[in-house]
């Protein structure tokens, strides 16, 4: 009778044990957004750095499979980006130099693309309109004084308005490299996005 107890009791402490070295196993959930900007923010200040607010975020592939949140930052006041990589799974972060292949957009030769200058929420765009047009009128006069594609357009969507560059009704741009790099120069926290 007392072996019974002592071999049941047994069974049981080590199906516990499975069970909790099953538990420890299983992968953490990927890093939000938020999470990712703490962490991008906590390694900035671990340096003794203080560069402001983060300006944008985007998911890209890395080496062998690895999927990273840059956090992008105004740029220095050389003008070159400032940003870091955070690993989605780890949670390791790196700083971005300005050659960072993490920085660099892969772009097929005469893909079309979008790019996302910025996301407004809709409360913020309500509040004045008239701001925004304002801010469109001065970004393609700029580009144009640069002899540079005048494409900047507003877009509402379901969640808000976006700021894009090369829109085109849909239709997209094909930029070249140096007007990738100029656009990146001027809008460091934006966003490419490739249209199918």
């Amino acid at each position: 009778m007392g072996s019974q107890i002592w071999n049941r009791l047994l069974l049981s402490g080590i199906g516990g044990l499975l069970g909790l070295s099953g538990l420890s196993c299983d992968r953490h959930p990927p890093l939000s957004q938020t999470q990712a900007e703490a962490r991008a923010d906590a390694r900035i200040a671990q340096r003794g750095e203080r560069w402001g607010r983060a300006q944008g975020h985007h998911v890209v592939d890395g080496e062998r499979g690895r999927r990273f949140w840059v956090v992008a930052y105004e740029a220095d006041e050389a003008g070159q980006p400032r940003a870091v990589a955070v690993n989605k799974h780890s949670g390791w972060t790196r700083i971005l130099g300005p050659e960072d292949p993490l920085l660099q957009i892969p772009v097929e030769r005469g893909q079309a693309m979008v790019l996302v200058v910025q996301d407004i929420p809709r409360e913020r765009f309500d509040e004045d309109p008239e701001q925004w047009q304002e801010l469109l009128a001065s970004m393609n006069d700029r580009a144009r004084s640069h002899d540079f594609p005048a494409l900047y357009t507003l877009r509402h969507t379901p969640h808000g308005v976006q700021l894009l560059w090369g829109f085109n009704d849909g239709e997209g741009a094909r930029p070249q490299p140096v007007q990738r790099r100029q656009l990146h120069g001027w809008h460091p926290a934006a966003r490419w996005l490739r249209l199918e």
